[in-house]
């Protein structure tokens, strides 16, 4: 019982945890939803209010709004998921069977504008100014053509303009090297850098894909250079 100073009652109630209620007013036990609990007996008679008994189902009820939400969203993500996977394995298994070097072997090229050179080999460089191999490559191929001393004519396919990939070639000291503004895709060239061996005819003798390490480039040497030694073929 809580009293004023005057000792009078002002409230029927207990001082727990909860709200005090006001016996002698209507209004609020209107207002307030209040809980019947257990008391000892010293506290018998009086009426406790929790302090969450007023919000106890809003909060049950936007618990449970909650979690079906998170329920939700767990399975749209999963779906995602599992959609993504899906595709990108339906994509994987449809795209074209990865090619290799010898893919290019036996097949004739044409070079647009341009014809090889009878009775002797050509090599073709498939290049890109936007690729970073091709600019990695650039002083092997260097190396590879110097070699050569121009006992094959060595082209260079790029998909830039005529004058863009002049200046390239004149930069990495490739001026031998012939120009040739074109799709390298144009003659079956996948990836970039791409080097390959023909005959008089543009059938490729042997090919070359990617940037080479040193025991790669050390071969091709060995094989270019020995076709450039066999001398014209009548």
């Amino acid at each position: 019982m809580i009293t004023d100073a005057a000792g009078a009652t002002v409230y029927h109630g207990c001082r727990w945890p909860g709200r005090l209620v006001d016996r002698r007013s209507a209004a609020s036990r209107r207002l307030q939803v209040r809980r019947r609990v257990r008391v000892p007996p010293v506290l018998a008679g009086l009426d406790y209010c929790s302090p969450v008994a007023s919000s106890e189902s809003d909060a049950e009820a936007t618990v449970k709004d909650l979690d079906r939400i998170a329920n939700v969203a767990i399975v749209v993500a999963v779906a995602v998921f599992l959609t993504l996977v899906i595709r990108g394995e339906i994509s994987r298994r449809t795209a074209a069977p990865a090619r290799s070097p010898s893919a290019l072997v036996g097949k004739t090229i044409r070079l647009p504008g341009l014809s090889f050179p009878a009775q002797r080999d050509s090599l073709v460089l498939g290049i890109s100014t936007q690729c970073h191999y091709c600019n990695e490559s650039l002083p092997f191929y260097k190396q590879l053509t110097d070699s050569l001393q121009g006992r094959l004519e060595v082209f260079a396919v790029l998909p830039q303009t005529q004058a863009e990939a002049g200046r390239y070639l004149a930069d990495a000291g490739l001026s031998a090297a012939r120009e040739v503004s074109a799709d390298p895709g144009s003659i079956g060239v996948y990836a970039t850098p791409t080097l390959l061996l023909v005959d008089s005819t543009g059938k490729v003798k042997d090919a070359w894909v990617g940037k080479q390490d040193e025991a790669g480039q050390r071969k091709i040497l060995v094989a270019v250079l020995a076709e450039a030694a066999a001398g014209p073929r009548s």
